[in-house]
């Protein structure tokens, strides 16, 4: 009997001891939750810093720069784009920035800088190589200037030579001017030189793009990728959900124009889910706007599922003016 109620009473204790510990678990838990949020909320609360404002832009020069194949001005942006990354960096781990998210556009960085300063490179040295050519060819010209008007130029010499009468100041006039009418004269005879392969490239630039024009477009897009990730850790008007469309839809530009048809078809699948969770907030603003971009969406996926590289840039193009418009 005694037995019985000792044991009672140590269930008892036992019980009255869990239960303390239990409540103060959830104390202790609700405190740290609550840390957390508060801090999540003032984390929010920034202003995105001016690095980051200028990270973006960079982003959209250099996509615009591959595109055209304006390859030096763009080399010169990505390094540009190296430093403002620096800058940002410590602001973005301090907002919460998680390291993978810091390695994947690193990585990016990179291999788009690599591939930009090569570019540049090659330009630099096929540019050289044409003003050279282009410097032979004047000098040829020069050379064969007609003997009359090598006779001409001497005798004018030795005219100017001769006359005593003036004073020197005349005389340092006259030679001057003759200097000048001569650099006039024989850049007149001399005709502006462009070589044929300047004037192929010119419309190479409009009509064709190469396999490694393509691959160093794309790969500048995907930098573009990586800054909703770093938007998303400030509280800021623009959706980093539409900067994300944004960047689908250049994807797709791409890889449709290398008929990459399958990575196209999974971009289309990506921005319809987006789009899905954006169009509610578009269209209690702007709704005009939201049935063209629904429309805009249905156009390129049946040009996806047709595999019409031919239309895929223009329907890109319409798609991403609606998003610019979202952004307004």
């Amino acid at each position: 009997m005694n037995q019985s109620i000792k044991d009672h009473k140590n269930i008892y204790l036992l019980s009255i001891v869990l239960s303390i510990i239990f409540v103060v678990f959830l104390f202790f838990t609700g405190c740290q939750k609550t840390k957390n949020d508060e801090s999540k909320k003032n984390s929010k609360n920034d202003k995105k810093p001016p690095a980051l404002t200028e990270l973006m832009q960079l982003s959209e020069d250099i996509v615009t720069m591959t595109q055209e194949k304006r390859w030096n001005e763009a080399s010169e942006k990505i390094k540009t784009m190296h430093t403002k990354w620096n800058q940002f960096y410590p602001y973005g781990q301090k907002s919460g920035l998680s390291s993978e998210h810091a390695q994947e556009f690193r990585t990016d960085l990179n291999k788009v800088t690599n591939l930009i300063m090569n570019k540049a490179m090659e330009e630099t040295k096929k540019n050289a190589q044409w003003e050279y050519q282009k410097a032979q060819i004047k000098l040829n010209i020069q050379e064969q200037q007609s003997p009359s008007s090598q006779k001409d130029q001497k005798k004018g010499s030795d005219s100017s030579n001769a006359s005593d009468s003036g004073s020197e100041e005349e005389k340092s006039n006259n030679d001057s001017q003759k200097k000048g009418d001569d650099k006039t004269s024989n850049e007149e005879q001399t005709p502006k030189i462009e070589l044929p392969q300047e004037v192929a490239e010119k419309y190479n630039v409009i009509l064709h793009t190469s396999s490694d024009d393509l691959l160093i477009s794309h790969a500048a897009i995907q930098l573009t990728k990586h800054i909703p990730n770093f938007l998303s850790l400030y509280e800021e008007d623009i959706s980093p959900s539409v900067l994300r469309l944004k960047y689908y839809v250049r994807d797709i530009k791409t890889t449709g124009t290398q008929e990459n048809w399958d990575l196209a078809e999974k971009n289309i699948e990506k921005i319809k889910e987006l789009w899905s969770l954006i169009q509610p907030h578009v269209i209690k603003q702007k709704e005009e706007l939201s049935l063209q971009f629904t429309q805009s969406i249905a156009d390129l996926e049946e040009i996806i599922l047709e595999e019409n590289a031919q239309l895929i840039a223009l329907k890109c193009d319409i798609v991403l003016a609606n998003i610019d418009k979202m952004m307004d």
